[in-house]
């Protein structure tokens, strides 16, 4: 088997731009959408959170649960885990080569559907404006993401710059992946469509913040 961990992008150099893993998750065909999510927040979540090895190099961990997919999804993701990742000089060296890692990895073969799933570290940038009380997450090319932000006007954003070459499929080395940049867009209201000239991937998502780690209690959860 080939190595786990991705490429090493260099470490940043600002302490104002984060360090992310994104994990693109496409469930196990065996399981329905909402069996996904359930097993997603309630097993899969906590179990992660509980593992030394985790804790070591993740400072947050973010579930996303897709709600509805809005414009250009051609790729039927169920969900989005955030890992903002301990700052470090090799970001390839992490959780996947933990003892404990193993725990999890039983647990990742029964909710992802392995071979289509797409793990992508991402410098992000800081959160702009405030507000809103609906989340939604978009994957862009080139500078869609700006005629992305100008369509949907929100009233906070957060963007993250994706180093495609870090791509990996949880485990089986590296694999392909070809877009940009995440933005994460809080509205007032739901987005349900956008013009046809926006090259954007959208969808509505549920965010399910794992409280900091260093919390007394590693299961508790905060939606917002």
């Amino acid at each position: 088997m080939v190595s786990h961990h991705a490429p090493s992008p260099t470490a940043p150099n600002t302490e104002s731009v984060d360090v992310v893993r994104f994990s693109f998750l496409v469930r196990n065909p065996a399981l329905d959408h909402a069996a996904f999510l359930d097993h997603y927040e309630k097993i899969h979540g906590p179990l992660a959170v509980e593992q030394a090895g985790f804790r070591k190099y993740t400072i947050e961990y973010v579930q996303n649960h897709c709600l509805d997919k809005i414009a250009g999804v051609t790729w039927d993701i169920d969900g989005v885990t955030a890992t903002t990742q301990l700052p470090r000089t090799d970001y390839g060296v992490g959780f996947f080569q933990e003892p404990d890692y193993a725990k999890v990895q039983v647990d990742e073969r029964y909710l992802f559907d392995l071979g289509q799933v797409r793990s992508v570290l991402a410098r992000r940038h800081p959160t702009r404006g405030e507000g809103g009380s609906y989340k939604h997450f978009a994957l862009t090319r080139g500078d869609a993401h700006t005629q992305l932000i100008e369509a949907v006007a929100p009233r906070r954003r957060r963007t993250s710059v994706l180093d495609a070459s870090t791509s990996s499929a949880l485990g089986f080395g590296s694999a392909d992946f070809d877009f940009d940049v995440v933005t994460e867009l809080w509205t007032d209201e739901p987005v349900s469509t956008l013009p046809g000239h926006i090259d954007a991937h959208l969808w509505r998502m549920r965010e399910l913040v794992m409280i900091p780690l260093d919390s007394s209690d590693p299961t508790e959860k905060e939606e917002r």
